[in-house]
């Protein structure tokens, strides 16, 4: 990744990394979903807060949008993002 010293310091930066590089073998799919849900879908995220998680997805380049949208009749800021497949 470019600047991984400028990210070095940011928590959940390589917990991310590991779900993103393992996203491509079969057992998680992207979904539009918010940070929190992310969150809740991956045990090794549970100590992070959304913030530092979203810092984390942005240095990847996963970018959110600016203002929320609505997702399902759910108002939200949603990000394409792995998730489990069910």
């Amino acid at each position: 990744m470019r600047f991984r010293a400028f990210y070095e310091d940011l928590p959940a930066l390589d917990e991310v990394l590991d779900i993103v590089a393992s996203a491509d073998d079969g057992v998680f799919e992207y979904k539009e979903v918010t940070i929190t849900d992310f969150k809740n879908a991956h045990s090794s995220l549970k100590k992070y807060s959304a913030r530092q998680l979203g810092e984390a997805l942005t240095a990847v380049g996963i970018v959110g949008p600016q203002s929320s949208t609505r997702v399902n009749g759910k108002c939200g800021r949603y990000r394409l993002l792995p998730m489990h497949k069910r």
